[in-house]
């Protein structure tokens, strides 16, 4: 009877195993996918030509100032790189986009480099993200 019961508890350890390791592929590969899903924006201007304003500062806290000074920082929330469309009255269409954003401190500087790239997406693509 024990070895019944030895055999039982090692096929159940190894079921547990094979599903906690099946568990761990399967989050895994959708949480790869949800990175990788199509950007789906409130506008798409690929291919179209327009006009793009880097506005660059030197620290997070200078780039706030001005945010809060020329937009009242409507959310009140900080910020580390913002973008603004210019829509143009006559054809509705993209004029401008603006960027603000803050300067590479080196060419190491991956995140500032990728804050740079969100906010050129964002005047392609609008608003693409969950802000």
């Amino acid at each position: 009877m024990e070895g019944i019961i030895k055999q039982i508890g090692k096929k159940m350890k190894f079921i547990f195993y094979i599903s906690f390791v099946m568990l761990t592929v399967i989050l895994t590969l959708i949480f790869m996918n949800m990175d990788r899903a199509p950007i789906k924006g409130t506008r798409n201007y690929e291919n179209d030509q327009f006009a793009i304003t880097i506005n660059v500062y030197d620290t997070e806290e200078d780039l706030n100032e001005v945010i809060d000074n020329i937009y009242d920082n409507i959310s009140g929330a900080s910020s580390k790189s913002f973008s603004v469309w210019e829509i143009s009255e006559n054809t509705y269409m993209l004029s401008d986009c603006t960027m603000f954003v803050v300067r590479p401190k080196s060419r190491s500087d991956n995140y500032a480099f990728k804050t740079w790239g969100k906010e050129l997406a964002r005047c392609v693509y609008g608003t693409y993200d969950d802000r």
